[in-house]
């Protein structure tokens, strides 16, 4: 399976499809699902919301995208609450 990103104001930051076996690293922004599961952490740009297209191709499924919204980080205060 491959993730085509669509945006710039994202980055893939790790991949997995949670089998202890595969040795393909974080980073790859392909890689073999395992049991019809495969995860994408994306990372914002600090202090720019916007949209983000994640799209997964497939030589033997139908391709799927996903729009996702992203939101500003709010600034720590340091207060628990």
């Amino acid at each position: 399976m491959a993730l085509l990103f669509v945006g710039s104001l994202d980055e893939i930051v790790a991949t997995d499809n949670g089998q202890p076996t595969n040795l393909v690293l974080f980073p790859s922004h392909e890689r073999e699902a395992s049991n019809g599961l495969y995860l994408v952490i994306i990372r914002g740009k600090k202090g720019q919301p916007g949209t983000v297209k994640l799209k997964a191709e497939s030589d033997s499924l139908e391709g799927a995208t996903v729009t996702l919204q992203s939101v500003a980080e709010k600034a720590d205060t340091g207060v628990a609450q």
